[in-house]
């Protein structure tokens, strides 16, 4: 996201495990604009197969 620009979401989901993706998927499909936020640290690309 840009600075200065503004985004507007149907939906914050807060936390990326297993509930908050699933949710996060199923909003997306249900045609809301979702936004996903998470505390936890980066992961880096060789953590996922």
């Amino acid at each position: 996201m840009s600075e200065g620009k503004k985004e507007i979401f149907d939906v914050l989901v807060v936390g990326s495990g297993a509930s908050g993706g699933w949710a996060c998927k199923r909003l997306c499909e249900a045609g809301l604009k979702v936004a996903l936020v998470d505390a936890g640290r980066q992961q880096s690309d060789k953590n996922f197969t």
